[in-house]
């Protein structure tokens, strides 16, 4: 190819005149075509995944995909000399289709290569192409037939899923699953696991997933006898590890139960002892002053401690401490209750004013309030490990100290503990006088609102009532009428009675309301007064029988009015008219009708 340039003329500059003459002969050969040949003439590459799935979610740890840049041929079909996968053996790989490759007919896009020995799920061996100088199977291109670089390399992409490895109990309702890797949850469905051979067919209430461990919690006990397994069947992308690869289902993992062997009623093996507060199962003491409430020490017996009545106030700090003792240690211990307001034979779980202070298997504190009458504020709970009596020499008890306030005072005042160990050993103590709470309440009263539907409504029968809450079973609403709870909330009966006139210048008339007690007054003054004047004038009782001169009045006969012939004919008479009347009336009414009889 040839290219003329022409004299170009150059103008004055500086006020000279240059005329430059030249001419500029370039001669373009094929030489540009063969570099834009060489431009695209670029060896094959390569990626690689662990599996057998360039999109990953893989089962075969034994395998590595993979992928070139383009469709490749092959000296070889069989270039298994030419691979390596570090740390591992090669015992094959899929052959390359070769055939018509350079008429872009055949070709081969993708390789498998399988190891002698599996890879961990997280693995992620160098692959490495080397044909030795062209000793081994040499790979090229299609396109082109340019070889693949010797030594070039790829640190592959985890594309295996990860396994479980190991499954046990670690509470009569936790199973722990260890992972092949670390998990991350995308979706966490504990309805993806299901637990098999255990007697109270449980379910996975919720699962918590950290690191390389999954940790589900079960609906009810395992106990030793028997023999649980687990089955996942998730959905994609609900648990993963960190490349995206998801769990992979399994069935029936088996699990290795760690619950203590029970033997009913001839006795207990492993761990069957309660934790105590201060006496053991044969009442020998292993904690001194287990209790202190505001710096009032006492032992504790095995069921009922008398404990002196302590009276606080509303609105006070108040601590108490407890020491507990477990025969497996104090971080065996993992449940502790303290209730306030307890009536005598009521049981702990009625309490409306309780801290609960719980331990999970992997250390974490939580505290729980059941307040639902907010009697209860600022409440902090530490616990700690000390000594169980002044002579120990090791700190064998777990100290716990629960500081609170209270807002308003409770109907009853035992107090009641409940503690429990790992192996879920449980024991219950009860302090009575217990402790007395004094002074006005720091909560608004309580509000009511309903609608009144008794007979005792009266006027606002039917309609909505407000009532404000004066006392723990007393209320008053807006009309100013008072209620009283029993079961539900009634109005008080207030009589109506007679309204009290006042006096007028005449006294009471017989229709007063206090008519009939100024009668009974008068009907005393008269017997007084007759008292006395019989007594004066007359000295013996008279003899009646021998008056002989006593007068009496016979009345004449009466008729009842129901039954005087007089009024019987008026009343006939009158009956008529009014009947004739009603005939008349009617038959203006409703001409023409006629009136069955």
């Amino acid at each position: 190819m040839t290219q003329v340039l022409k004299t170009h003329r150059i103008y004055p500059i500086f006020g000279r005149t240059i005329l430059l003459s030249f001419m500029i002969l370039l001669t373009l050969t094929s030489v540009i075509s063969l570099q834009m040949q060489e431009a695209y003439a670029v060896p094959p590459t390569f990626t690689a995944v662990t599996g057998d799935s360039a999109a990953g979610n893989s089962a075969a740890t034994n395998q590595v995909i993979v992928t070139f840049s383009e469709v490749v041929n092959a000296t070889n079909t069989n270039t298994a000399a030419s691979w390596g996968v570090a740390g591992f053996n090669v015992q094959s790989v899929t052959n390359i289709l070769s055939a018509d490759c350079p008429g872009g007919a055949g070709g081969t896009a993708t390789m498998t290569i399988t190891l002698t020995t599996a890879m961990a799920a997280d693995a992620i061996p160098r692959v490495t192409y080397n044909s030795g100088g062209g000793a081994d199977p040499v790979i090229s291109n299609c396109s082109l037939d340019e070889d693949m670089v010797d030594a070039i390399f790829d640190d592959p992409t985890d594309g295996l899923s990860p396994t479980v490895s190991a499954a046990a109990t670690t509470s009569p309702t936790t199973i722990v699953l260890t992972m092949t890797e670390p998990m991350t949850e995308n979706v966490n469905d504990p309805g993806d696991f299901t637990i098999g051979g255990v007697a109270t067919n449980p379910t996975v209430t919720a699962s918590v997933v950290a690191g390389t461990s999954i940790t589900l919690t079960t609906s009810a006990a395992i106990v030793n006898s028997d023999t649980p397994t687990v089955t996942y069947d998730g959905a994609a992308n609900d648990i993963e590890d960190a490349s995206n690869n998801d769990l992979a289902d399994f069935a029936d993992q088996a699990v290795a139960n760690n619950a203590l062997v029970t033997s009913g009623s001839k006795g207990c093996v492993g761990d069957c002892s309660p934790p105590t507060l201060g006496v053991d199962e044969q009442f020998t003491r292993v904690v001194e002053n287990g209790f202190t409430y505001n710096g009032n020490q006492i032992n504790v017996e095995r069921y009922f401690t008398p404990y002196p009545l302590i009276t606080v106030d509303v609105g006070k700090q108040n601590t108490a401490v407890f020491k507990i003792y477990d025969d497996s240690g104090p971080d065996n211990i993992r449940h502790f209750d303290f209730a306030f307001g307890l009536d005598e034979g009521q049981v702990m779980g009625t309490s409306n004013a309780m801290i609960v202070w719980d331990k999970s298997h992997d250390g974490t504190e939580t505290v729980t309030l059941v307040d639902p009458n907010n009697a209860l504020e600022n409440v902090k709970v530490l616990t700690s490990e000390g000594k169980c009596k002044a002579d120990s020499t090791t700190n064998g008890c777990l100290i716990i100290s629960v500081s609170h306030t209270f807002r308003e005072s409770l109907d009853f005042d035992i107090v009641g503990t409940n503690v429990w160990d790992y192996s879920h050993n449980a024991w219950q103590n009860f302090y009575n006088h217990g402790i007395h709470i004094e002074g006005e309440s720091l909560n608004p009263p309580d509000e009511y609102v309903g609608y009144c539907h008794t007979l005792l409504c009266n006027s606002i029968k039917g309609k909505l009532v407000h009532l404000i809450e004066t006392g723990k079973n007393t209320a008053v609403d807006e009309q100013g009428n008072t209620w009283t709870f029993d079961n539900t909330w009634i109005q008080d009966y207030v009589s109506k009675g007679k309204i009290e006139d006042p006096m007028t210048s005449q006294g009471y008339d017989r229709d007063h309301v206090k008519f009939n007690t100024i009668k009974q007054e008068q009907e005393l003054v008269a017997s007084s007064l007759f008292e006395k004047y019989y007594k004066t004038s007359v000295s013996d009782e008279p003899d009646f029988a021998e008056i002989d001169d006593i007068k009496f009045y016979e009345l004449p006969d009466t008729i009842d009015k129901k039954f005087d012939p007089v009024l019987l004919a008026k009343m006939h008479k009158e009956d008529i008219r009014a009947q004739k009347y009603l005939e008349e009336m009617f038959a203006k009414m409703y001409p023409g009708k006629v009136f069955a009889e």
